[in-house]
């Protein structure tokens, strides 16, 4: 006996269902159905791409600056913002298709996560030999992979188990693939958002824009597996360069709530902290899948405005005077009114000593003097491990607490594996 089921490409992304055939009076013959339905948008998108990861961050601040912050979201929301350039007859195709199934869940390329295909594959093979470290692929039962070429030569299929190196799949391919020109990219659910558009040229040419929300969570526990930041008071610090285009615009924050007194002056007011919050902003740019594997790592580690983090001013906040001498706590400095008005308390309370070869020394500041005409000290926390000249001396740069100011980050990534991510933020006391 054959019995041929066939399963409609539309509904719930994932079957898990139990037919029971009458096969005689008390004679039943039960299949269950389980598997994923695979319904991809398959066409290949501009070369810039955004991910937009969306934490969530309650904050409460005490008049003295201290904040709680608590995250409402263990994970993010991330969506992805795709430019697609399509002439007929793909764009008939990609219109087609949204129009027929744009209310149901899509299968879709996370492209800037590519991988060239590592050798040959032939009809019948389970095992895909691809690099998987700095993608996310993923082997919970349910995720799914693309070897592709074009938007009608691709084929799909759901991930069974993953190495390093290779990828093994749960059915037998169907199709012969090429090491040359195929890309081996790993496929997540997805809805397209409420804002597509779409720009007509002339009768076979567009531009469409859609924003894909996926549905399943980020691995955040694969992203934490990254290479840890160094620390620096318990606290990571970031020490990959800042990238400023010309100069870099800051920002210092004092909210207020007064009382008008009908003259044009301000009769009262209240503050709600006793401190500036002073703002600037930092931009990663990466070169190469590691390096943008760990950045976004680094972006879940820090969880939106959540966690705190060190970071160098990178200028010239203290001009010393004398040398370092080694086994001594001292560091004198023009004088600056630092002592005055700073007198070591967070989040400026902090340097590096960056030499002119590359070494640095972090040291907390434990006392400061100033006679606020030639001579001023600081007394560190730890002894200088050297003898280290003037002329030796690059800068010595503030280190401040920090967190990131906005809990919604867009990484720009480009398809020759460079990303982007440039993002606020504000120094914190804890």
């Amino acid at each position: 006996m054959l019995i041929d089921v066939s399963v409609a490409p539309d509904g719930d992304p994932t079957l898990d269902v139990t037919i029971t055939f009458e096969l005689s009076p008390g004679v039943d013959l039960v299949v269950t159905l389980e598997g994923t339905r695979i319904n991809v948008f398959a066409f290949e998108p501009q070369q810039e791409v955004r991910e937009t990861i969306e934490f969530g961050t309650e904050i409460f601040k005490a008049r003295g600056g201290i904040e709680q912050r608590h995250s409402f979201r263990t994970r993010p929301i991330v969506k992805l913002d795709y430019q697609y350039r399509l002439e007929d007859p793909e764009r008939l195709a990609a219109m087609n298709k949204l129009m027929g199934n744009g209310a149901r869940l899509f299968s879709v390329p996370v492209w800037f996560e590519a991988q060239p295909l590592s050798a040959a594959l032939s009809i019948g093979a389970t095992v895909i030999p691809v690099d998987t470290r700095f993608a996310d692929f993923r082997d919970d039962g349910s995720s799914l992979v693309i070897l592709w070429r074009a938007w009608n030569d691709f084929e799909a299929a759901q991930i069974s188990s993953l190495t390093d190196t290779d990828i093994t799949i749960n059915s037998p391919l169907e199709k012969n693939h090429t090491a040359v020109k195929t890309s081996v990219i790993p496929l997540r659910l997805a809805f397209a958002g409420n804002r597509g558009r779409i720009q007509r040229y002339r009768r076979a040419l567009a531009d469409l824009s859609l924003s894909w929300r996926l549905t399943e969570a980020t691995d955040r526990e694969r992203m934490f597996a990254v290479p840890a930041q160094n620390t620096y008071q318990s606290l990571p610090i970031i020490e990959s360069p800042n990238f400023v285009s010309q100069r870099l615009r800051e920002g210092l924050v004092q909210n207020f709530e007064g009382l008008d007194s009908g003259g044009g002056g301000v009769e009262d007011f209240f503050r709600p902290a006793d401190i500036l919050e002073a703002t600037s902003r930092k931009t990663w740019i990466t070169d190469g899948f590691e390096d943008r594997w760990n950045l976004r790592g680094l972006m879940h580690q820090l969880r939106g405005r959540r966690n705190a983090f060190y970071i160098s001013t990178a200028a010239e906040d203290f001009i010393p005077t004398q040398p370092l001498v080694s086994g001594t706590l001292a560091l004198e400095y023009s004088p600056n009114e630092y002592t005055e008005h700073i007198a070591d308390a967070d989040p400026r309370r902090d340097i590096e000593v960056v030499l002119k070869d590359g070494t640095i020394f972090r040291r907390r500041i434990a006392g400061s003097t100033d006679d606020g005409e030639t001579l001023a000290i600081l007394t560190v926390d730890s002894v200088w491990p050297q003898n280290v000249a003037l002329d030796e001396i690059d800068r010595v740069s503030l280190l401040v607490k920090v967190r990131l100011g906005s809990d919604n980050l867009a990484l720009k990534h480009e398809r020759a594996n460079e990303t982007t991510v440039s993002a606020p933020i504000v120094e914190v006391l804890q």
